[in-house]
């Protein structure tokens, strides 16, 4: 409601105490501005008259191919978890984009590049075999669901929807991105790394809706579902049980072939499309989808709980389901806040319209004369000598 300026100091007051207002607060921070814009901003634009000067400025961006950063000499912190305060040690750094993880690993192999991030476990092996590397390996605060069109699709029907959860082989998704270094099985969207984490919304999930194919099957005929005429695709009243499924490239993209496969022996038809991450949010969002790959990323479960998906008009009460989010967010409680949390998770998961599948390892790896200070999903490039 109202923010007051004095010198170094901001006092910020609010409506009702907010955990995602905590989060923020202690979050890394970075602002990328056209230098000509920023410096035609007014002091308010320019957020209270603070100029969001990081540790390097960009000098070059090659559309595709890299961007080049300059070390900006006169940047200071007060972050207390790096010892350089000053400028960065690394007088340039160039980010390049790769296409394909092969080229990336044989320009790390060469040393034309220092440090590769979002590597998958073929990288992994292949960079801890060479001289002088160190592997870095975290398990974020996030979770990568399976959002399902309860209203517009053919899925409307909850069986189809429940069968679909059913079915979902999550230790074939390990699997499938090389074990669990790189990939660990969800069964609650408030996953290990994210603030008041539950075990018994875990284990309330698997008891309900994990591996009962037969039950699966079950439903499906329930619904009328069967292969009436043998072509092993499942069909009711001459329409058959086809899906568009939407992912977005990369890691997305290799679990969501895994679940195209599980649901195909189970004779559904399903179309896979690939596309940007953006576009597939955008076709959630306009119901241009059955069933769809989505991912979120936060630290605090109230902010988490209400964004984890990207169709919210899906065949439930979300403006109910909104307030409860909002009792978590602003729980002052810990114990309060352990139950709202899994009574939330629970509504959520009964409405059988989005599934928690897995969480993928940030894996990087780097040479050790490097010596990076790393966060959860980068580095403080002032610690690297």
């Amino acid at each position: 409601t109202d923010i007051q300026i004095d010198g170094r100091k901001m006092t910020v007051t609010m409506k009702y105490y907010s955990s995602a207002m905590l989060i923020c607060l202690v979050s890394p921070f970075f602002c990328v501005l056209d230098t000509e814009e920023l410096t035609g901003m007014s002091a308010e634009d320019r957020l209270w008259g603070a100029h969001p000067f990081g540790a390097y400025y960009v000098e070059k961006y090659a559309e595709g191919g890299y961007v080049l950063l300059k070390r900006n000499e006169g940047f200071a912190t007060l972050n207390s978890t790096v010892e350089n305060k000053g400028p960065a040690y690394i007088e340039t750094v160039k980010v390049n984009f790769y296409d394909d993880e092969f080229a990336a690993i044989n320009a790390f192999r060469t040393k034309d590049i220092e440090f590769v991030i979002n590597i998958t476990e073929d990288g992994l092996n292949e960079a801890s075999a060479m001289d002088g590397v160190t592997i870095n390996s975290t398990l974020p605060p996030m979770v990568r669901n399976l959002q399902m069109n309860a209203t517009t699709s053919v899925l409307a029907d909850v069986n189809l929807r429940t069968a679909i959860a059913y079915l979902i082989d999550r230790d074939n998704i390990v699997e499938t991105f090389g074990g669990e270094v790189c990939c660990t099985p969800a069964y609650s969207y408030i996953t290990q790394n994210v603030l008041y984490h539950n075990d018994a919304s875990d284990e309330y999930y698997k008891n309900t809706y994990c591996n009962k194919a037969d039950e699966a099957m079950d439903l499906l005929k329930a619904s009328g579902w069967e292969d009436h005429d043998g072509d092993g695709i499942l069909d009711k009243d001459g329409q058959k049980l086809s899906l568009t499924f939407l992912t977005a490239t990369g890691k997305n993209e290799t679990a969501a072939i895994a679940i195209q496969k599980q649901l195909t022996d189970a004779g559904f038809d399903i179309t896979l499309q690939t596309m940007t991450s953006s576009l597939v949010n955008e076709n959630v969002e306009n119901k241009a989808y059955d069933i769809a790959m989505v991912n979120y990323w936060w630290s605090e479960p109230g902010r988490f709980l209400w964004k984890c998906f990207k169709d919210p008009d899906n065949g439930f009460d979300f403006e109910a389901y909104k307030e409860m989010c909002l009792k978590v967010e602003t729980s002052m409680n810990p114990e309060e806040t352990f139950k709202l949390v899994d009574d939330t998770q629970r509504y959520l998961m009964d409405t059988m319209t989005i599934i928690p599948l897995y969480t993928t390892s940030y894996m990087k790896a780097y040479y050790e004369d490097l010596n990076p200070h790393f966060i959860v999903d980068g580095l403080f490039l002032t610690d690297c000598k």
